[in-house]
């Protein structure tokens, strides 16, 4: 697998604007830099960070639930 680096951004304006698909502006700062690692090898810091991302996106699907419902 080709291993991808994807820049940070920094959002000058429109930070929640963007979670209910309005526009912002955003530049790359690219100093700071995530990357996607797929591990073939499980450990507990790797369960327990998954299981932290779940919990994360479970919040974020029920409030965008409840925003689309008001």
């Amino acid at each position: 697998m080709k291993k991808s680096s994807f820049p940070a951004k920094i959002l000058l304006f429109g930070e929640y604007g963007i979670l209910i698909n309005s526009s912002g502006l955003s530049i790359p700062h690219n100093i700071y830099k995530g990357t996607l690692k797929i591990h073939s090898e499980f450990n507990k810091d790797i369960l327990y960070s998954n299981y932290e991302i779940g919990k994360f996106y479970n919040f974020l699907f029920e409030k965008k639930n409840k925003f689309q419902q008001n």
